[in-house]
Order: structure tokens, then sequence, then C-alpha cells
């Protein structure tokens, strides 16, 4: 049996957070959260415009399939290669994208709607293309992190006001 310290009837104190850190640091990552949450909503915003413009004001083309990448995952969509009949500002080749996948052979005759302004895009007609599960989860991650830092630096402000009119009220 080891022989110890008698024990002098004293505690550690806890070691406190101080409320000022604590509330500006959580103040910094839930603007940093907030901002993430804009960039999101900014990206996404711009996807779903050049869809929107690509199937309003896109150039009816003819082509055959080069190549068919498809990529099979939560948000299952498709890369088609075709080579145009008649050329978009020079380019003879585009990248068509679709949702879902697509059963599609290179080789086959297909009509698409090219981007006048990016002839590298491509969508085929009435089929609108949106990536859906990456924006809606990417935006609920930073919506639940503004919501957690903001309720923490409420918290912790508060608790760095009181501490600071106690100590005016003492006179310390």
């Amino acid at each position: 049996m080891a022989i110890s310290a008698p024990w002098n009837g004293r505690r550690k104190k806890a070691r406190r957070q101080n409320p000022k850190v604590v509330f500006f640091i959580s103040l910094t990552l839930a603007l940093l959260s907030l901002g993430s949450l804009m960039l999101t909503a900014t990206v996404v915003a711009a996807a779903v415009s050049k869809s929107g413009y690509t199937q309003a004001h896109g150039l009816l083309r003819s082509g055959i399939v080069t190549s068919v990448t498809n990529h099979e995952g939560k948000d299952p969509s498709a890369d088609v290669g075709v080579r145009l009949g008649e050329p978009v500002n020079g380019q003879t080749a585009t990248i068509a994208h679709i949702r879902p996948l697509t059963s599609l052979k290179p080789g086959a005759a297909v009509r698409v709607l090219v981007d006048p302004k990016d002839p590298g895009y491509a969508e085929f007609p009435g089929q609108r293309y949106t990536q859906k599960s990456v924006a809606q989860v990417g935006a609920a991650a930073f919506l639940a992190c503004f919501a957690f830092f903001a309720f923490v630096a409420a918290r912790w402000g508060l608790m760095w006001s009181r501490q600071r009119k106690r100590s005016q009220t003492t006179g310390f």
C-alpha cells in the first residue's frame, strides 16, 4: 500500500472560460457560417440560372454521341460528349448534361441545346440540369452551424454583459 499525502480539504478551482473570448469566437464562427451559406446559395443560383438560360436561349443542334459518363451516387447524372453536325461559335463538340443516368451509347444521334455563350455546355431539350441534393445538404449544414454558433454567441455575450455589470456595481 502506497503512502499518500494527507488530504487538506481544498478542491482545485475549476477553470472558467472567459465569456468575452468565447463570445467573439462564436460570433466569428457564426458569421463565417452565414457567409458560407450565402456563397453556397450564390453558386446554386448561378447553376440554376445557366440551365434556365440554356433551355430558353440555347441553339438546337443535331449531333452524334461520342462518349457517355454516368455518375452514380446520391445525385445521379450523366455527361454526354456530342460531336455537333453544325458548329456553334466555331466549336464542333460539346458536353451535354443530363439527370438522371442515361442509356445512350456512342454513335447514337441526338439533338441538344447548346449554350451560345459557352458552346462547351449543352443540355437536352426540356431537361433542366440542376444539382439538388448537394445544394440542399450544404445549405442545411451551414444553416445549422450558423444557428448553433449564433446561439452560443448570444448566451456567452449575455454572460459577459452580466459579468461587466456586476463588476461595475461592486466597484472592482
